[in-house]
């Protein structure tokens, strides 16, 4: 992918990755090796997520193409919308894709990419004290948790993905219901009831087989790389996570790079804002 210049040609590396990353993730995870298993994790999702760098390419020839591929596909979709002959643009943008591909192989990479992305578990359990990693990872409708703390990684099988994504779903019905507080008094009742049914259900789905080691690592702060319709989730209504910090992120190797390069945080004054357009942002800001 960082050979590539061109979002299509990303996009279309990215997809076709998708099955032999699926494939290293299932010969690991019957290894049991907790480490491994997080590296595999961290190739199918944060390579995806680095943002490529738009600063044209150094090579001149290369920057041509990109550019020119770029105003091909622009000229085609306005062809599809009018109803026009697509034909030669295709012929052309085809032509295009494979000469940039050839120009890529023979061209100066750009190494930070691959570099940045790649996930060191020893570096990652550096910056855990008082921290506890988990990392959701789903294969084939199965749902497993790398947890990592400043000692020690392991892995634990959590069930069908399902299940937690259908608690997943209760909670944003009924937290959605209360938001908007319509209704009468008894459905409304109804939607807290369902609130605090569907946290304590999913929390024992994710969080249940981690028991012991959420207990173990005595952890200030949870760092949590969910999947898939998790990151949907309301995770910090969940009982294990009350009182605690939490950050959400969707890769370890991207939450790493902002932690070891953040400045040292330091105490200031406290700022709430409310969105524009959100009804009821001006009450809550008041109410906290």
């Amino acid at each position: 992918r960082a050979a590539f210049g061109a979002t299509e040609l990303r996009a279309r590396a990215a997809i076709g990755s998708a099955e032999p990353a699926d494939l290293g993730l299932e010969l690991v995870l019957g290894s049991g090796d907790a480490a491994r298993i997080l590296d595999w994790s961290e190739r199918r999702r944060a390579r995806s997520l680095w943002s490529p760098s738009v600063v044209p390419p150094a090579d001149p020839e290369l920057a041509e193409r990109l550019a020119e591929l770029r105003h091909t596909v622009a000229s085609l979709e306005q062809a599809i919308e009018a109803g026009e002959l697509t034909q030669a643009l295709e012929d052309r943008r085809r032509l295009l894709e494979t000469q940039i591909r050839h120009r890529s192989l023979h061209a100066a990479r750009d190494k930070t990419s691959a570099a940045t992305t790649a996930l060191s578990v020893s570096q990652l359990r550096e910056h855990l004290s008082r921290r506890i990693l988990v990392e959701l990872v789903e294969l084939h409708g199965q749902l497993h948790a790398v947890a990592c703390t400043e000692a020690s990684c392991v892995v634990r099988s959590l069930g069908p993905i399902g299940a937690v994504a259908r608690e997943g779903a209760a909670l944003r019905f009924a937290m959605g219901r209360l938001a908007r507080g319509r209704g009468s008094e008894a459905s409304l009742l109804a939607a807290a009831e369902l609130i605090r049914r569907a946290a304590v259900a999913a929390d024992a789905l994710v969080f249940g087989p981690l028991r012991a080691d959420l207990e173990a690592a005595d952890f200030d702060e949870m760092v949590l790389v969910p999947t898939g319709a998790l990151h949907a989730m309301p995770w910090g209504v969940l009982p294990t996570l009350t009182g605690r910090a939490l950050s959400v992120a969707p890769s370890a190797a991207l939450w790493l790079s902002r932690v070891s390069a953040a400045p040292p945080c330091t105490i200031g004054p406290v700022v709430l804002v409310a969105g524009p357009g959100v009804a009821g942002a001006k009450r809550e800001v008041e109410l906290v």
